[in-house]
């Protein structure tokens, strides 16, 4: 440490001092050493401090060119911007607000449980910001085009993202993956705010299109709290339940007339790699490659001792989108096969929402 020392001072001449110094006289020579910073003795390059200024000064001139020379957005006269604001007004038409009150107007007299209750208004809150954010954006929009506001860098970047028919990832709610093109974000927060709107309508609430969840994970969740809180749960914790899954006979869920009486039922999964057999309920092998509509499945909780199948089963993932990534993923599904499991898990078997 004293050589390094003696090695920094002499470069800076700050002071004389050599290889056989006392410690008490590098101390002084150290006391020296001027209190406004030199990179040297710091091991920088002696255009360091140079380089520093210069990046702050040409961040300074940037922010003051910008503000005395901001971009502007031609006026509203031209082919482009009639075509812009047409397309903005036509979002603004096609979006709009999940009311607050959605689940206490019940129209059959039942009511969710608290868990699945504050479920839900996490995703209304998750769906209502979503569009807060694209509202916001696209009245700005439309202010900067009828010449009224003057746009800044990232509004010009969202108004070539419109002119490209692209939304603004900022649009989509946390664990949103539908942010591609404007009109599959248009559609999609539609459909999922259709989707929220009706879960009071009978067995609705038990019955869950599980593309149009923002957060599925949290939705099992929910469950394992529900009947950890029922009356079968007395006494039982959260870690000693396991979620179960029951492929049921419901090609249909609008065949379904009642909710199940215990959990909830789920729908809008496709199978990839394989076709299911609803006779045998169990999965068989397919010729082409065209994903195949899933049966609603039945999802509870149950004790973790009791969860011993029977049948040989795979384990097939469960993903939010077609992409198969770590993000997409909720969980895993049991499915009986005959034959190697190693065998299904190198076809892909997987279950995929479908929007």
């Amino acid at each position: 440490m004293a050589s390094i020392l003696i090695i920094h001072l002499t470069e800076i001449r700050a002071t004389a001092v050599s290889q056989d110094s006392t410690l008490e006289k590098l101390i002084e020579a150290a006391g020296q050493i001027p209190s406004y910073d030199i990179p040297q003795i710091f091991g920088l390059d002696m255009s360091a401090e140079v380089r520093s200024r210069v990046l702050k000064a040409t961040s300074m001139f940037n922010s003051i060119n910008l503000a005395a020379n901001p971009p502007v957005v031609a006026s509203n006269t031209s082919t482009d911007d009639t075509s812009l604001m047409e397309t903005i007004s036509s979002i603004m038409g096609k979006i709009q607000p999940i009311p607050a009150d959605i689940l206490n107007t019940s129209d059959n007299g039942s009511k969710l449980s608290a868990p699945l209750n504050t479920f839900f208004k996490i995703e209304i809150m998750f769906l209502n910001a979503a569009w807060q954010r694209a509202t916001r954006d696209l009245q700005r929009l439309q202010s900067i085009i009828e010449g009224s506001t003057t746009a800044s860098a990232d509004d010009v970047a969202l108004l070539e993202k419109i002119k490209m028919k692209e939304a603004s990832i900022a649009w989509s709610p946390e664990y949103w993956w539908r942010c591609d093109s404007l009109d599959s974000w248009v559609q999609s927060y539609t459909l999922c705010r259709e989707h929220i709107c009706s879960i009071n309508q009978k067995c609705r609430g038990r019955c869950i299109w599980l593309p149009g969840l923002c957060n599925p994970n949290a939705l099992l969740n929910a469950i394992l709290q529900e009947e950890a809180r029922s009356s079968r749960g007395k006494g039982i914790t959260i870690d000693t339940l396991q979620i179960s899954y029951t492929i049921t006979k419901y090609s249909d869920p609008k065949s379904i007339r009642d909710a199940p009486k215990e959990g909830i039922y789920i729908y809008g999964c496709v199978l990839e790699g394989a076709s299911w057999d609803s006779q045998s309920s169990k999965l068989v092998h397919k010729e082409d490659s065209v994903p195949q509509n899933f049966p609603v499945i039945h999802v509870t909780a149950i004790p973790r001792a009791s969860a011993i199948s029977k049948r040989k089963v795979l384990w097939a993932p469960l993903y939010t989108a077609e992409k198969r990534t770590a993000k997409a993923f909720v969980d895993y599904i049991p499915l009986p096969i005959d034959g190697n499991e190693l065998e299904w898990s190198q076809g892909g078997v997987a279950l995929i929402c479908n929007e």
